[in-house]
């Protein structure tokens, strides 16, 4: 068998139909003149249905995390700066600690003062 005689399964992602196809002819009027076409030869044809599943898979993740990002961005339709304060919030110490430290040192330096005095 010469090469001219093997079977060769084109795939056409992006194309005005796209899918299997077992000839150059059929699958380059898919392609040609259409933008952003994205097509690739395979040998066998369990490669090209496999390259064509994973290739649908990935877009259909794809266009999901993007949905999600959309909704994400849509309800917490918030300003910079309130953004930065709430950021700001989380990563602070928290109110009864920092309280529970400055009363700490008052105490120190009033029993200091005391002792100091006598």
């Amino acid at each position: 068998m010469t090469s001219e005689d093997k079977q060769y399964y084109w795939v056409v992602f992006v194309g005005r139909n796209p899918g299997i196809y077992t000839s150059w002819e059929t699958a380059e009027l898919q392609v040609n003149g259409y933008p952003g076409n994205l097509k690739k030869r395979y040998n066998t044809f369990d490669e090209a249905e496999g390259a064509l599943l994973q290739f649908h898979e990935e877009r259909y993740r794809l266009n999901q995390m993007q949905s999600v990002r959309t909704e994400h961005q849509s309800t917490n339709d918030t300003s910079t700066s309130t953004r930065f304060l709430q950021v700001h919030r989380q990563q602070s110490l928290p109110t009864s600690f920092v309280l529970g430290i400055f009363l700490g040192f008052v105490t120190c330096i009033f029993i200091a003062l005391v002792f100091d005095s006598e």
